[in-house]
């Protein structure tokens, strides 16, 4: 491929639309980069949560995080992006790209001697952006390693060495209050993301943490989640003692409670990626809809689901619901028992490190 050059190899523009998860993988494989190239240079371009990516991005001083403007500001932002050649990359996940940023895309492909890479999956791609080459994600390997595979096409020659995925963080002591946090060893337990079906019903989540907290009396629940969240995780956990509410915080304060517990339990959702790339022992309530987002590449960490019942084929495909009070939820991820749960965390605590 004519365009591989030294410059354009070292600068990489990445198309971001702000989740968490997403950004502690982009920044993973950032880090991959970094090891093979230590002088590349990182623009993350972001429709949303430009703020929590520059605070994840902190420790690494080669990535600029850029809001992109509305259609007022959006000619002369593309002028300066214009200005050097870049390898674009497009991981086409979360959201379908408006005409307005299909359109900066395109402009961004024409500029000579830019390199265009990215995936096709869920963004109505095909057929309006002319990559230069285009992926299809393999839903059998994890997120990270379907964005290694791009490697060779910008850095010839250079090979990840395998292993898991890892994103440094600048962790400071909670700017919190002490009463928020115990003072003995503590579980982080994160019980709702941004998908309802991807957790337990409320229900079951009070029968479980009634459960934690008998089996094993000697440490703290610390309960994390948004703020729209709150309501509930109250609900769920009252009337039962040693909970501690850590709701709403810096995104940097959540990651150190984390990394000080002694072991992190949640669901599919970003924080969840929080505690697999800084290694913490987890049990991790999972679903077989779209496995390769799950942290299965957490080496102290644990994917739990039932596929009894479960008819999902791994490709956000397949029947695999269930409903309690209404509300839809994967059969993969319902019939996971309390008993499974509390047996994990046994193993978990039993492990060493």
């Amino acid at each position: 491929m004519a365009r591989h050059d030294t410059e354009m190899n070292q600068r990489l523009i990445w198309i971001s639309f702000g989740p968490i998860g997403d950004t502690l993988l982009m920044l993973a494989f950032f880090d991959d980069l970094l090891r093979l190239e230590p002088d590349m240079r990182f623009k993350v371009l972001t429709s949303a949560n430009a703020k929590t990516i520059k605070e994840l991005s902190a420790a690494y001083p080669s990535v600029e995080v850029v809001q992109i403007p509305g259609a007022a500001g959006l000619i002369p932002f593309m002028a300066r992006l214009m200005r050097k050649r870049s390898t674009v990359i497009v991981p086409g996940v979360a959201r379908t790209y408006s005409l307005q940023i299909k359109l900066f895309f395109w402009a961004l492909s024409l500029r000579p001697g830019n390199l265009i890479l990215g995936f096709r999956e869920w963004t109505g791609m095909q057929g309006w952006l002319p990559f230069d080459r285009s992926y299809s994600y393999d839903f059998k390997s994890s997120i990270i390693d379907n964005y290694r595979r791009l490697i060779p096409d910008f850095l010839p020659g250079k090979k990840i060495v395998p292993r898991p995925p890892h994103v440094n963080l600048i962790l400071n002591k909670p700017s919190s209050p002490d009463s928020l946090l115990p003072t003995t060893p503590y579980f982080v337990i994160h019980m709702f993301g941004t998908r309802p079906r991807y957790s337990f019903p409320p229900k079951r989540w009070h029968l479980l943490l009634t459960e934690i907290r008998k089996r094993f009396p000697s440490y703290g629940l610390v309960l994390t989640g948004a703020t729209k969240d709150e309501a509930l995780i109250k609900e769920v956990s009252k009337d039962i003692p040693g909970i501690h509410l850590y709701v709403d915080r810096p995104i940097l304060d959540v990651a150190s409670v984390i990394y000080g517990s002694a072991l992190y339990i949640g669901v599919d959702t970003g924080i969840t990626h929080l505690a697999a790339v800084q290694g913490v022992k987890s049990v991790v309530i999972g679903h077989n809809t779209d496995p390769m987002w799950l942290p299965y590449y957490n080496p102290n960490g644990v994917v739990l689901t039932n596929n009894a019942r479960c008819l999902c084929k791994g490709d956000k495909s397949g029947d695999c619901v269930v409903y309690e009070d209404s509300v839809a939820y994967r059969r993969c991820t319902y019939d996971v028992t309390i008993e499974d749960v509390c047996k994990a965390i046994e193993k978990a605590l039993q492990r060493a490190g």
